[in-house]
């Protein structure tokens, strides 16, 4: 078994790295000015307040200086930085000469800021550990290879031992009953902060099969992470598949922000090893031998039948005798690492740097040694301190204190242990705000983005994103009100109507200014997850009242508020200046979307700067697919409209105007999250066979058109059926806005569609339509794909054109246009049948005779936004096909 090379792992690590810092970026920046903005919940122009003469004597110094610099507000400054962590981010994924030391280091340094005043929004344990692991990667990047990087990298596996062992160990050492008893699970998928559609799911397991998932997450946690030390690659490879499944498991039953993805990316650290060529089955034989009796003796576990019921096991472990065992553990992971961090800091020393070593290597091995040295010591400190007995250890040294504390500060050495408490054993307390515009009512509930509420509402899916005001009410509901300031911060602001701070709840039912919230009040109940066969995904339990009913004038809220500094009358020295005032006003306008335009503008100058030849990866039709339908959406939606008219009474204009005045501008992108799902499903599969498949044939000639079209129609025949399930909730979606208020079905986005159609029509009502939608797939992508190719083959044969821009366009318009004559008639046919109620048409020849009896241009209805539609849909698609195929795709490996 061989294992990847050195640099191959150090660039996965690295790009890793990046996509998961661009996702915390992006996933707080539209977050800040409800959370911590000059009218948010809790605003950091306090902690910005400071009387010292040096600035980085106070806190928050870089926040402090940007904000003088470019007169910008707290909040304006921490959006800068979030964009300018985007940038730099995408930046370094495209130009891997900037992933270095000094784009790591700086990123951290823009998150951290974040980080700090952010407050109790910030401090999850992600947080901490992107900062911690970020560190680590900057380390690792430096500003070349080397062959310091296998010190690098072994500094990552041992964070990572670190990590996991404290999350596994630390549940038994905080004496939690759930845990010690094996029943932690079955309360943790209902009373986790924000569980996931998997989670009500997971919740139903039989108890025999989550007793037996609690003792995996033992094994997991605390018996494999010191393997992660041990250089053999058939262990590790055992140990990284382990681990691996487990984070997916967490991920799929939790959103746990990016906590998971962050552990995956550096979980690749474990596959740069050494080989072990001799000695190499015994030694992991022994390994395998020791794991097997680790199992046995050091965690076991009694099996206990009953007549009558299903087995159960029970953890035959004292406590004093697991803590001997954590001791244990402890001192052989530091032990292991230091062991082999001599060894491996020795043996680059000997091997890379020989006599004709220039200064830089000198150097590098130099500062990764220290770096990865200090790291340790300091990272170990936590891990001792898990125990009362060991931390005795440490509380004796105090320089090692002093500077830990330092470390810890900047967030470079963190303890780690989630869900080491298990609570949730009566159901989750959830709080419930309820407004009304007068004390008598109607009293309305308020429901959040991800938490719950609605008892019908499915549990989101929301990771990596991390909506920190949902999570924190979670927290909340298990003390009072006043002790959770952001709390009252909170019902203040919504019965303002603050813009900023209403952005983050999902439904606030008094925006209408001529009835306005003037009283709040909450409740608290207890959620659990309902039965199976049960239509609703909660039922709740009535506790007590958690806040009694405030009104708009509250002067002992207003004076808390203030005291509290939340609120602020003085004038801030922090004012916005241009720069400042245009950010807030188009962040205002958009509502946040400015990121992800900024992010998709930057993305698209980079790729018009690299013009090298590379061939296309099998993913890149999907992606390109997915971007064009996010542009060319409202189209797609008059299209769908129009086709399913009764009476074609309205024109396009007329149509576009209806949705206008009866549903808004956003009206017009009404299912987009279904269109992306729809692409990248559809096109991902089509265009993946088609360019993968034909990369196989022989490529002396151009093949011949025949070819070409049997392997668009075979590609188009499989990406309709993959991609039916998509379509299917994309024409629903674009389709609900003109059924009446009462029948539309609301799905909330793709995932919710798909989940909801599952649940309440059945699993194979998602392939509705499937043998009309493959049929039009089959004719699509030989419209599209094969005359593509045998167009644009044509003209540069014939000299009429070269290979630029100007002949894909005429190209893809050209294919475009055969495409819509060649589809529309099924096109019609499918969208009827796709948007009938149950049983109104008997099958494919009923629609076919129905469709026929409104005349002959009834296949055709709808042809001119189809094609306006399909067209620059078609261009767009390959456009960024070639661009993605470009910048992204890779190099043809040279011919032997």
């Amino acid at each position: 078994m061989t294992t990847l090379g050195t640099n191959r792992i150090k660039r996965c690590i690295l790009y890793g790295q990046l996509i998961i810092l661009l996702f915390a970026f992006t996933s707080i920046y539209p977050q800040i000015h409800g959370l911590f903005g000059e009218r948010g919940l809790l605003p950091v122009s306090p902690m910005l307040e400071c009387e010292e003469e040096s600035i980085f004597q106070c806190r928050l110094p870089l926040l402090r200086f940007i904000c003088n610099l470019f007169h910008l507000s707290p909040s304006v400054g921490l959006q800068l930085f979030s964009l300018i962590g985007v940038c730099l981010s995408a930046l370094a994924i495209h130009k891997p000469e900037c992933q270095n030391l000094v784009t790591f280091l700086t990123l951290y340094f823009l998150y951290r800021t974040i980080y700090e005043a952010g407050g109790v929004f910030m401090y999850y344990q992600w947080d901490a550990f992107l900062l911690e692991s970020t560190v680590y990667v900057a380390v690792l990047a430096w500003f070349d290879d080397g062959p310091a990087d296998s010190v690098a990298l072994f500094s990552i596996v041992a964070l990572l031992v670190r990590v996991i062992f404290m999350t596994g160990a630390s549940k038994l050492l905080s004496k939690c009953p759930a845990w010690w008893n094996l029943t932690a699970l079955d309360y943790h998928f209902e009373s986790q902060p924000l569980p996931t559609p998997f989670s009500w799911y997971a919740h139903h397991f039989p108890p025999f099969f989550k007793q037996l998932a609690t003792i995996a997450i033992y094994y997991f946690e605390i018996i494999l992470p010191p393997l992660f030390l041990i250089p053999v690659i058939h262990v590790r490879y055992v140990v990284f598949f382990c681990q691996i499944l487990l984070m997916i498991l967490t991920m799929l039953t939790g959103n746990n922000g990016f906590f998971n993805y962050n552990i995956i990316i550096l979980l690749v650290s474990l596959l740069e090893t050494p080989r072990v060529p001799v000695g190499a089955p015994l030694l992991s034989a022994l390994v395998f031998g020791k794991l097997g009796y680790d199992l046995a003796h050091r965690m076991p576990v009694k099996l206990v039948t009953t007549e009558g019921s299903l087995p159960s096991f029970v953890l035959n472990l004292s406590y004093d005798t697991f803590q001997k065992l954590a001791i244990y553990y402890i001192d052989m992971i530091i032990i292991l690492t230091a062991l082999m961090f001599s060894i491996i800091n020795a043996y680059t020393v000997l091997k890379g740097l020989g006599s004709q070593a220039r200064v830089s290597k000198i150097v590098h091995v130099a500062f990764v040694a220290a770096c990865v040295l200090l790291l340790n010591i300091y990272g170990s400190v936590p891990l001792l301190r898990m125990d009362e007995k060991l931390a005795q250890r440490t509380n004796e040294n105090p320089m090692i204190m002093s500077y830990y504390k330092i470390a810890n500060s900047w967030s470079v050495a963190n303890p780690y242990g989630t869900y080491r408490h298990m609570t949730g054993q009566h159901g989750r307390p959830e709080i419930v705000i309820e407004g009304a515009p007068n004390f008598d009512g109607p009293w309305k509930e308020i429901e959040f983005k991800a938490k719950p509420g609605s008892l019908s509402r499915r549990p989101e899916f929301v990771s990596p994103h991390h909506p920190r005001l949902d999570a924190q009410m979670y927290y909340a509901a298990e003390g009072t009100y006043q002790q959770n300031p952001f709390f009252l911060s909170l019902v203040y602001h919504l019965m303002q109507n603050t813009t900023e701070v209403v952005s983050l709840i999902e439904n606030y039912p008094f925006k209408n200014r001529s009835e306005p919230m003037q009283f709040v009040r909450a409740k608290l109940y207890m959620y659990h997850f309902t039965d199976i066969g049960d239509k609703n995904w909660w039922r709740r339990d009535f506790q007590e009242e958690y806040m009694p009913p405030f009104n708009k004038g509250n002067q002992a809220l207003m004076k808390f508020l203030v005291e509290n500094k939340i609120i602020n009358n003085k004038k801030s020295q922090f004012v916005n200046g241009p720069l400042g005032k245009g950010m807030k006003q188009w962040h205002r306008l958009t509502g946040g979307a400015d990121l992800i335009a900024f992010f998709i503008s930057v993305m698209i100058l980079l790729m018009v700067e690299d013009k090298t030849k590379r061939l296309g990866r099998w993913y890149f039709g999907g992606v390109a697919g997915a971007m064009a339908a996010v542009c060319t959406h409202p189209l797609d939606l008059l299209k769908v409209q129009l086709q399913t008219q009764q009476q074609g009474k309205l024109t396009i204009p007329q149509l576009s105007l209806k949705i206008y005045k009866n549903d808004g501008f956003f009206a017009f992108y009404n299912g987009v999250s279904a269109s992306v799902l729809r692409q990248l499903t559809y096109s991902t599969t089509r265009f993946g066979i088609y360019e993968t498949v034909k990369k196989q044939l022989p490529q002396d000639k151009p093949l011949p058109f025949y070819q070409k079209a049997l392997l668009a129609g075979f590609a188009g025949a499989c990406g309709g059926i993959v991609g039916t399930p998509g379509d299917l909730v994309n024409v629903r979606m674009q389709n609900d806005s003109k059924l009446p208020p009462a029948e539309r079905r609301n799905y909330k986005h793709a995932i919710d569609g798909l989940v909801r159609i599952t649940r309440e029509e059945g699993f194979m009502k998602m392939f509705n339509g499937c043998t009309m939608a493959t049929s039009r797939a089959i004719l699509m992508t030989i419209g599209q794909l094969s005359f593509y190719d045998q167009i644009k083959q044509t003209l540069i044969s014939t000299g009429v054109a070269e290979d630029n821009l100007q002949t894909h366009f005429a190209s893809s318009i050209s294919a475009a246009s055969v495409a819509t004559v060649m589809t529309q008639p099924l096109d019609v046919m499918k969208t009827r049948m796709m948007n009938a109620a149950p049983g109104e048409f008997k099958g494919i020849l009923d629609c076919f005779m129905f469709t026929a009896k409104l005349g002959p241009m009834g296949f055709f209805k709808g042809f001119i936004p189809a094609w306006a539609r399909l067209a620059p849909h078609t261009v767009l698609t390959f456009i960024f096909f070639e661009q993605l195929r470009l910048n992204f795709g890779y190099s043809p490996l040279p011919k032997a």
